[in-house]
């Protein structure tokens, strides 16, 4: 009789030693070959063309004058791609670190980054912030203003953003 290893209660395979879920130490692993496998979903679309790597490093500046921080959350868009960070509780200036790698069909099309408050009933939008990328760049800076949402003249605030492009789709 073989031996087989012990699954967990929601009949999934156990995580490597060393490693627990929601533990940050896991390794993504690399693109191997220059195109990705395609699904059939996506038969009819264009085959990604570019790689983009997204990092939202942090926003200041979204404490209203004499009140308290809200609960905020990001949100990153890429075509039809979204990735959510978590609550960050009563902060200000919240650090996001948050690294997303987007598989790109159209190059020319907007990435934006959403600010949003937590709220009781609803949550409502801080500000949003879109930027573009080149083709072919490495470790761009970005400062962006938000814009819309709830940012006003005098308490606008803005994110920190990282990128980096290449139409290698292994480079990144």
């Amino acid at each position: 009789m073989a031996h087989h290893r012990p699954w967990n209660i929601w009949n999934m395979p156990s995580f490597p030693d060393g490693m627990k879920a929601g533990n940050n130490t896991y390794q993504p692993l690399k693109l191997k070959e220059d195109l990705l496998s395609p699904s059939v979903f996506h038969c009819f679309l264009p085959q990604p063309t570019l790689v983009t790597t997204v990092y939202l490093r942090r926003a200041s500046g979204l404490r209203p004058p004499k009140q308290k921080a809200p609960d905020v959350y990001a949100i990153v868009r890429c075509e039809n791609d979204t990735i959510r960070t978590h609550v960050f509780k009563a902060e200000g200036n919240p650090e996001f670190n948050l690294r997303a790698i987007f598989y790109r069909r159209y190059p020319s099309t907007h990435i934006s980054i959403e600010l949003w408050s937590r709220g009781w009933l609803w949550d409502s939008m801080l500000g949003e912030a879109r930027l573009q990328t080149a083709e072919s760049e490495r470790s761009r800076s970005h400062v962006i203003d938000l814009r819309g949402g709830q940012s006003r003249p005098g308490s606008r605030g803005c994110v920190y953003v990282e990128t980096s492009s290449s139409v290698c789709l292994t480079d990144l």
